[in-house]
């Protein structure tokens, strides 16, 4: 059978709009005529303190992660967002921030070497997690029971029982990135060891009503993705966000393909036709006389001064699904466009921009935070901040825009890539040494500021630049070491040495899976 596969962005030249990425990261670090008297060279060499750092962080940012899965006194295949009980507390489960976790520990389960040590505890931690998903699926909770809503319920206590207090909700990115996550985990397993009986039972059968975890949140999205919903940072409720929205067409296509490896190919149709009304629904977020994606569409009630509709949202959004799902190309005017103009706000709006090269010369990239009016600044409502996961985003951006991912494979092929990731790319042309630097700049800004021992918490002040809001944020080290991963030299799993990451962050196109 064929599927029919949303239509994705192929407009616009990608160099002119590589280059406009230049020219923005190059006006936002010459932009402060008062700080800056010209320019900063992009490239000056090898930057041996980054690197000495990035050997240093990856170590910590892998332990400080780990520790954050299924921690003391928590149900097992929980992922706390933060260790932080008070001020603020974090001590929660989300199923945004867990999938996203559990995103990165599916990436290095297919980057680990077959029958390692580390294959099998990563597939430990993700068969844990996909037990806790489907026990999280089947207690009704505020947001409605598993038939009606309630898997966008966002988060819930470290024992696996609904948060039944006030909350923006229902948020239903959470289902799409779980199913996203746990699909990217099962195709990987499937590869490696055709044991189609076990993932059945425990992931994805077709059986309806939906009763594994996989099936559920697909089901869920389908019948739910035109519903009001609060978006990520849980503030805005609205008919639409592009986040939201893009997330789910990744998790309906993917799942369509999926469906169909599963003897599901009914499903597999339905949810192909899904996957592309959302696709058009997302597209419809591009403003095009302004130049960038709106975020959020439709708000219902307040705005919080919302009204540009500028939102980072937008690019982690392009980030967290995989090449062949998105809406928009990374190197299209859409991203580009959105992500520049957003720069170009940040450089001015945090103090600790002002500082836009090291000593040594090298370049800062600024740091960027959600969006420009945000007030949340970790603890209170004041004056929003940068945010390591945000400022991360921006690198990992750079770094997969320089290269273009693997073509990917026809929908019913499940046969792996004969080619290795790495053979699909040129590191070695200016451009891509010159978005290597963009990157760089944008790691030097999370080095500046991250605290002494290398933890990282949510926000860097926008004063101050010390770290700041809940402590060693789970989601900023998971963005910190994709980040690392798509520059392409070690982020501490077997694949992750030069040539051996990947461009696209590990994003796994179905029926491939990364280098090994």
């Amino acid at each position: 059978m064929t599927l029919r596969r949303p239509r994705l962005a192929t407009r616009g030249a990608p160099f002119l709009l590589l280059l406009l990425c230049l020219i923005g990261l190059s006006f936002s670090l010459s932009v402060s005529k008062t700080h800056v008297s010209q320019p900063l060279p992009v490239d000056n060499g090898t930057d041996h303190e980054l690197e000495r750092w990035l050997e240093r962080e990856v170590a910590v940012a892998w332990e400080r992660l780990l520790a954050n899965i299924h921690p003391d006194g928590t149900a097992v295949g929980v992922v706390v967002a933060s260790p932080s009980r008070e001020h603020p507390n974090y001590w929660y489960t989300w199923t945004r921030d867990s999938a996203l976790t559990m995103r990165v520990i599916a990436i290095a389960y297919g980057d680990a070497a077959p029958g390692s040590a580390e294959e099998g505890k990563f597939s430990g931690l993700l068969w844990d997690y996909a037990a806790f998903s489907r026990r999280n699926q089947e207690r009704p909770n505020l947001s409605g029971d598993e038939d009606s809503g309630g898997l966008g319920e966002p988060k819930f206590y470290v024992d696996g029982t609904p948060y039944n207090e006030p909350w923006g909700r229902p948020q239903n990115d959470g289902p799409a990135l779980r199913a996203l996550t746990l699909m990217h985990f099962a195709t990987t397993y499937l590869d490696r060891t055709s044991d189609l009986a076990k993932v059945a039972t425990h992931l994805y059968a077709p059986a309806l009503p939906a009763r594994t975890v996989i099936k559920s949140d697909l089901e869920h999205i389908a019948r739910t993705w035109g519903s009001d919903s609060v978006e990520l940072w849980e503030e805005v409720r609205a008919r639409s966000h592009f986040h939201t929205l893009q997330v789910q067409a990744a998790a309906l296509q993917v799942g369509a393909e999926f469906a169909v490896r599963m003897g599901d190919p009914d499903a597999g149709v339905y949810y192909a036709a899904c996957a592309a009304r959302v696709a058009d629904a997302a597209r419809r977020h591009f403003d095009m006389k302004r130049g960038w994606v709106v975020q959020s569409l439709g708000i219902v009630g307040d705005d919080k001064g919302k009204k540009d509709g500028l939102d980072v949202a937008v690019m982690l959004a392009a980030l967290q699904v995989p090449p062949h799902t998105r809406i928009f190309a990374l190197h299209g005017v859409e991203v580009v466009g959105t992500a520049v103009e957003l720069m170009k706000r940040m450089a001015g709006a945090y103090n600790i921009n002002k500082v836009v090269r090291t000593p040594n010369g090298f370049p800062i990239a600024p740091g960027i935070g959600r969006y420009v009016e945000d007030i949340y600044d970790g603890y209170d409502q004041t004056l929003g901040n940068p945010w390591v996961l945000a400022t991360a985003a921006y690198a990992e951006l750079a770094y997969t825009i320089s290269t273009p991912p693997p073509p990917p494979p026809p929908p019913e092929s499940h046969t792996p890539s004969p080619l290795p990731l790495a053979t699909h790319r040129n590191h070695t042309s200016p451009l891509h040494q010159s978005l290597r630097e963009v990157g760089d700049a944008f790691l030097r800004r999370v080095m500046r500021h991250a605290n002494a021992d290398g933890t990282l918490s949510e926000q860097m002040n926008r004063e101050s630049g010390f770290m700041q809001g809940a402590r060693e944020l789970t989601w900023s080290y998971a963005g910190f070491l994709l980040a690392v991963r798509a520059r392409g030299k070690g982020w501490g799993v077997g694949g992750g040495e030069e040539g051996g990451g990947g461009a696209e962050g590990g994003q796994l196109v179905m029926g491939a899976r990364p280098a090994a």
